[in-house]
């Protein structure tokens, strides 16, 4: 099986790195925007690199939004061709920017999406997360409430 890990920088990446033990024995890659947190990926991981999210530190949540919807847009080209260059059987994505696209366009060539939400969210779960939720074949919480929130959602317990 060939596995897609798109993730964002940060405790999403801690999180990726600590579940790819999980993937022993298959073929995975990872696809996250470059960063001075993400490029040590390139050392031991087979990695492709979107450009960094921007617009991330504005202060406006409409310049946000705006930036982000930009965003989307700017990287389909390239997560396209990483699709369809390494045609994974499944993403795997735990949020980040380059996440909402890669899976839209991966749900639309037919591969599996699993998205694992954040050990940070409690309540409720990320946007990122309501955006994936309606196309993910599995939606992993962290949280037991979480799995009562949503009919979709499963509880296996947490990874970190």
């Amino acid at each position: 099986m060939k596995i897609c890990i798109s993730v964002g920088q940060g405790g999403h990446l801690d999180q990726s790195l600590q579940i790819k033990q999980a993937f022993k024995g298959h073929e995975k890659f990872f696809v996250t925007a470059f960063s001075k947190i993400t490029s040590s990926l390139k050392n031991d991981e087979d990695v492709y690199f979107v450009r960094e999210h921007f617009g991330q530190n504005s202060s406006s949540n409409i310049i946000k939004t705006f930036l982000l919807i930009l965003y989307q847009i700017y990287t389909i080209p390239h997560s396209i061709y990483i699709l369809l260059k390494m045609n994974p059987d499944v993403i795997i994505c735990n949020g980040g920017p380059a996440s909402l696209t890669l899976t839209y366009l991966g749900k639309i060539l037919g591969i599996n999406i699993i998205y694992l939400e954040s050990l940070t969210r409690i309540d409720d779960i990320s946007l990122r997360a309501k955006l994936i939720y309606p196309i993910s074949d599995l939606f992993l919480v962290q949280w037991k409430s979480l799995e009562k929130k949503y009919e979709k959602a499963k509880y296996w317990g947490k990874v970190i």
